[in-house]
């Protein structure tokens, strides 16, 4: 078993997980990795045979991250969730995945500003980035 299975953080300043349940949650940091990690708050975070070097949530900075409900079911690639060089405030109330594979199936940005999906459901989503890749979003809203 990994020492830092679930969380690997060079510096964490505030992490709140109210429910967090993990299955074959492997790799340097199946859960959530992140250089500096400002505010983080997940209500729920179910995960299942995600796997990878960051299965979960990988990012330089992350200053603002929320999400109320995030399911995904066989998530694999190196950043199959969200991958950001920078995001500023980012908020899914629902998303949902399957089969997501590729270097960043969910979310990939350069910089994202602002950002908020109220239902994205991907099923063989895959490529370098299969779901939304924005190189700069600024107030718009899906």
């Amino acid at each position: 078993m990994l020492v830092c299975l679930m969380i690997a953080v060079c510096k964490l300043t505030c992490l709140r997980i109210l429910r967090c349940e993990a299955t074959a949650n492997a790799g340097a940091s199946g859960g959530i990795a992140a250089g500096k990690l400002t505010c983080l708050r997940i209500l729920r975070c179910e995960a299942t045979a995600n796997t990878s070097i960051s299965g979960g949530i990988v990012s330089g900075k992350l200053t603002c991250l929320r999400i109320l409900r995030y399911e995904t079911t066989t998530n694999a690639g190196m950043s199959g969730d969200i991958a950001v060089r920078k995001l500023t405030c980012l908020r899914i109330l629902r998303c949902k995945a399957t089969a997501n594979a590729g270097v960043s199936g969910g979310i990939a940005a350069g910089k994202l500003t602002c950002l908020r999906i109220l239902r994205c459901e991907a099923a063989t989503n895959t490529g370098i980035s299969g779901g939304i890749v924005l190189q700069s979003l600024l107030g718009d809203r899906f």
